[in-house]
């Protein structure tokens, strides 16, 4: 949606929406005797009184406009009186060629009893569907609280990284298997499995908080999520939550299975090199000696005008062979 704000509005009997690029118009259309669900898009620092603004209107902490703002996520700890603050971070199934990442879906919600503002920093649209769907009548909303829409947008983010996660990363270690076992152990696949690597490691964190804010909804009283909601955070998601964390740790074992091969297949192709320069130097190395032998310039060195002056220059040289090859021998070398 181009309008920066969007208010869904509902209770039993209906349900509203209303967008505008004022955010007046959307907290005019608010009402009491309705939960509203008010989406606020694209927001940054200019927007501090705005974001004051729809918070005191909700009877918030004006204050979290500070943690909104801030680019450093927060844990899920923040439970004031009065509502509670959660940050997000989702990894979503669209590829950004410039930074060779998926992109990351990213903001802040403020749940209280008969609201949720969602604040979405990065516009990504990554919540859309949930609002088509609940437009559509395609949920039981209406018949529950806030904490339900709550659920579905937590919902709806793990559904996004199991997406990621089980679809366009296994379809990409697919792909990056069949080029390292064909690479021959060039420089180009290992730059593809550090960029890989990089993929892996942005999952980490999002799947982290996600586990601990789901830990959270669990051990704690939460005085604005109901029991009802509770049982489905904690029995339809907590599967899904482990399973995705199983599947992130699948794609680590993955990644350093890759990389063993690309390692043993640059050392084949050492190993390879190594050989060909063996038998070149087995060849040339008679050669080599007979030359050096007989292109000696004899008459410079002492003791050659004795009748076995040459056998003895030749013991010499064996005798430094054999000296090495002892030594070599007793330091373990072979």
């Amino acid at each position: 949606m181009d309008d920066k704000y969007t208010l869904i509005s509902y209770n039993p009997e209906l349900i509203e929406s209303h967008s505008s690029g004022s955010l007046d118009d959307v907290l005019a259309k608010v009402r009491e005797d309705r939960i509203s669900w008010v989406i606020f898009r694209g927001y940054g620092p200019s927007d501090a009184g705005r974001i004051q603004k729809l918070l005191s209107t909700f009877s918030a902490d004006p204050a979290l406009s500070d943690k909104i703002l801030n680019r450093v996520p927060l844990e899920f700890s923040d439970r004031q009186p009065e509502c509670l603050y959660l940050e997000y971070s989702t990894p979503i199934p669209r590829f950004e060629p410039e930074t060779n990442r998926y992109l990351e879906a990213r903001g802040s919600l403020v749940l209280g009893a008969r609201y949720l503002l969602l604040f979405d920093e990065t516009m990504l649209g990554d919540y859309d569907d949930v609002l088509e769907r609940i437009l559509s009548g395609g949920t039981r909303i209406q018949s529950h609280g806030s904490d339900y829409l709550f659920y579905l947008l937590f919902r709806t983010a793990v559904s996004h990284t199991e997406k990621l996660v089980f679809g366009e990363l296994v379809r990409r270690f697919d792909d990056l298997e069949d080029r390292v076992l064909a690479s021959q152990g060039t420089r180009s696949a290992f730059e593809e499995l550090l960029a890989a690597r990089e993929v892996i490691k942005a999952l980490h964190e999002p799947l982290r908080r996600k586990k601990a804010a789901l830990v959270s909804i669990r051990e704690q009283d939460m005085p604005f999520v109901t029991d009802d909601t509770q049982h489905l955070f904690t029995h339809n998601l907590e599967s899904d939550l482990e399973t995705l964390w199983q599947g992130f740790l699948r794609l680590r074992s993955w990644w350093d299975i890759l990389l063993n091969i690309h390692r043993t297949t640059v050392g084949q192709r050492t190993s390879r090199i190594i050989y060909v320069l063996t038998i070149l130097s087995a060849v040339f190395l008679p050669i080599t000696f007979i030359s050096s032998v007989y292109s000696t310039r004899f008459d410079l060195i002492p003791g050659l005008d004795q009748p076995l002056g040459f056998y003895g220059m030749l013991l010499v040289m064996a005798g430094i062979a054999v000296g090495m090859l002892w030594y070599m021998k007793m330091k373990g070398w072979f």
